[in-house]
């Protein structure tokens, strides 16, 4: 008897660390995280700044069309503004539609001393002056882009709004005629966009704009003008996404 009972303690003293090893907490290896790529689904505003390279000519001539003092003006100046617009992506392909409006600045130039015979169909010749500006431009485009991951290149393209101004004057005399006209036009560029984080991005845009030509003619004033207005603007924007 003093045997078996020998026997069986030896047997659970055995038996006891293997036991209490199993119902020790055992250590968890930690989950590597999942990281999920960025999507540009979803809606967006965003504010934007930048200089518009701007040039508005024209042939200026009398209002009989046959004598010309042609002329053109950089109407330079700095772009603020803003915009909204959705995105989709599907796989790395991201596309949408954008709608911007831009205050324009500091574009009003001035060619000088154009020879022209001004002031009546009779007037004998002499020289005028003409001005150029632009005030505001506004757009609605679509949009295509490839996106890897957080930065998105994109091209970009549709109507183009904007205003013409024109100011005639006899050399060094004040304005004694100005035409202005709101016109439809087209535009298209690229840019790229970057996500900052999840709701923050900046871009960086280049467009280029055509407001095509009009033209108009003042009998009384003996000038006929078709003025032609084009741009070229670098903007850079930051966005917030939804």
């Amino acid at each position: 008897m003093k045997r078996l009972v020998y026997v069986l303690t030896a047997s659970f003293a055995a038996l006891g660390p293997a036991a209490a090893a199993d119902l020790a907490p055992r250590a968890v290896e930690p989950i590597a995280p999942v990281y999920l790529p960025f999507n540009w689904t979803g809606f967006y505003v965003g504010a934007q700044a930048g200089y518009q390279f701007g040039k508005i000519s024209g042939p200026f001539e009398n209002s009989a069309q046959t004598g010309s003092a042609p002329y053109s003006i950089d109407t330079d100046g700095g772009v603020f503004g803003g915009f909204a617009g959705y995105n989709h992506q599907f796989s790395n392909f991201v596309v949408g539609a954008e709608g911007d409006a831009n205050f324009v600045v500091g574009t009003k130039k001035t060619d000088r001393n154009l020879p022209f015979t001004f002031f009546g169909a009779g007037a004998p010749a002499g020289f005028a002056d003409i001005g150029g500006e632009q005030t505001w431009n506004a757009s609605l485009r679509l949009r295509a882009g490839y996106a890897f991951d957080r930065f998105l290149p994109y091209v970009t393209g549709g109507v183009a709004f904007g205003n013409v101004k024109t100011f005639y004057a006899p050399a060094g005399l004040p304005d004694a005629l100005t035409q202005e006209t709101d016109r439809v036009g087209w535009t298209i560029g690229a840019g790229m966009e970057y996500a900052i984080t999840d709701h923050i991005l900046a871009r960086l845009e280049y467009r280029y704009a055509d407001l095509g030509r009009k033209s108009f003619t003042n009998i009384p004033l003996n000038v006929h003008d078709e003025v032609k207005a084009t741009t070229s603007t670098v903007l850079a924007g930051i966005i917030y996404k939804f």
